[in-house]
């Protein structure tokens, strides 16, 4: 909760700030191509919403906006390259919020610190996330998932999640 309202006061204040910014700049902006990372797969949601940003935004602006794809450890590689990039405005990252708030929790070297190396600028777009088990397992919501998860810590592992076949027994 804590990270979820830091990341929201940062994406609020950076809004804000590009917009004060966007009328102050736009006549000496325009001097090189804006580069718009995609930390993952081609072909990807992320993929997709990046291509489709860019293009909408080279046309608004009458800027050259060229989407590069850098997928790798969980979107750290294409955010790393943007933290370590010059603070000029040229380099973007469509990064899902797992790179700033989740995986910073999961990796012990990420290569950038999200809070201090990125400055978040809007929210692009939202997506649901399901948790789904096979139908033998003996659960019918997440808290009975919870409570067989707590009565059974040794057979519902990761392994065991992917094997679902030794979860219901």
């Amino acid at each position: 909760m804590k990270h979820a309202m830091l990341y929201l006061r940062m994406v609020v204040a950076v809004t804000a700030s590009v917009t004060l910014f966007s009328g102050a700049q736009a006549q000496t902006y325009s001097s090189k191509p804006i580069r718009f990372i995609a930390p993952f797969p081609p072909g990807g949601t992320t993929d997709v919403l990046a291509r489709t940003l860019a293009q909408k935004l080279g046309e608004s602006l009458g800027w050259q906006v060229v989407v590069e794809s850098r997928p790798s450890a969980a979107g750290n590689i294409g955010a790393e390259i943007v933290a370590k990039s010059a603070p000029d405005g040229y380099t973007l990252v469509l990064c899902a919020s797992s790179a700033l708030v989740t995986n910073p929790h999961l990796y012990k070297r990420q290569g950038f610190d999200p809070l201090n190396d990125l400055a978040p600028i809007t929210l692009v777009a939202k997506s649901g996330q399901m948790l789904v088990v096979h139908p033998s397992v003996p659960a019918k919501s997440f808290q009975e998932l919870l409570a067989l998860a707590n009565a059974r810590p040794s057979r519902l592992t990761p392994c065991a999640l992917q094997r679902h076949d030794s979860i219901g027994d």
